[in-house]
């Protein structure tokens, strides 16, 4: 009887270590909004949590424009917030926010109920880049998601993604927009593999772009996909403008292999520049 009562007793210090040890390995914050907030956030991010959780609880954040928003991703990240706040990027390409996957574990960076606002100032800049960080062999996996997400009044690319691998490696769309609004933009999308040649001779064949019910108003171009697949379910597009800066109104793609699926979308209310297409694409799918 002793031995039966010391095992039900090491099996419940056991379950309760685990507990701790879980809660440990999560931190949960809520963001101030002083000018410096991003960049304390991202140097949390450089610690070994499993998962991680930022809450916005202001109405406002001034994104700091010093180029120093790092993140090194080795664990999953949410940002969301509870009233919808607004991240205000003061119209410079320096407020970049960088994250740096370093992990070949699987890993998702999740924005929730955020209003991206006000970047960039036409000189080519990027509000949101990841990029992928020694992976040698294409084997990291990883996903930027998006969920109610408003972008508005941004200037250059929205979305920039480094890519590196040549294989599938997940089943999960790399980027995902779900249920986001687009308004008064120039471009939402630019991606880029580092080995050129699956940027020009073939597509890698290994990462989608996914954009499900969002709503784009007043944009200048969708993106640039050099290599991968790009997926529009059930999307509304008005007023989209398109510019000589960019190779079409929509999607630009050149790649062999590459491919564009659109289905359950609208297109209406267009007036596109004169001599620049909605799509400008050769040796791509298009369904």
């Amino acid at each position: 009887m002793i031995l039966i009562n010391n095992f039900f007793a090491y099996i419940n210090l056991l379950l309760l270590y685990i507990f701790f040890i879980d809660k440990l390995y999560s931190f949960n914050l809520s963001a101030d909004n002083d000018d410096h907030c991003i960049e304390r956030i991202a140097n949390i991010t450089n610690s070994d949590y499993n998962e991680i959780y930022i809450n916005f609880n202001k109405d406002y954040y001034k994104i700091s424009n010093n180029g120093r928003n790092q993140f090194f991703v080795k664990s999953d990240i949410t940002f969301y917030s509870d009233k919808g706040t607004i991240f205000d990027f003061q119209k410079s390409k320096k407020s970049t926010l960088y994250f740096n996957i370093v992990e070949k574990k699987y890993v998702k960076i999740i924005f929730k109920n955020i209003t991206f606002f006000n970047f960039g100032d036409h000189e080519g800049g990027t509000m949101i880049s990841v990029d992928i960080l020694n992976d040698t062999k294409g084997s990291y996996k990883y996903s930027m998601e998006f969920e109610n997400c408003i972008f508005k009044n941004n200037n250059d690319v929205i979305y920039y993604n480094k890519i590196s691998c040549i294989n599938p490696v997940q089943s999960i769309p790399q980027a995902i927009f779900n249920n986001c609004t687009f308004i008064d933009s120039e471009q939402i999308f630019y991606n880029y593999h580092i080995n050129k040649d699956y940027n020009v001779i073939k597509s890698c064949k290994c990462y989608t772009l996914y954009m499900s019910n969002c709503y784009f108003n007043n944009i200048i171009s969708l993106g640039r996909l050099n290599t991968g697949d790009v997926i529009i379910d059930n999307c509304y597009f008005s007023n989209i403008i398109g510019d000589k800066k960019y190779n079409a109104a929509i999607i630009s793609s050149s790649n062999k292999e590459n491919k564009i699926i659109i289905k359950n979308t609208i297109f209406e209310k267009n007036d596109v520049q004169k001599d620049i297409p909605f799509f400008d694409i050769t040796r791509t799918s298009l369904e």
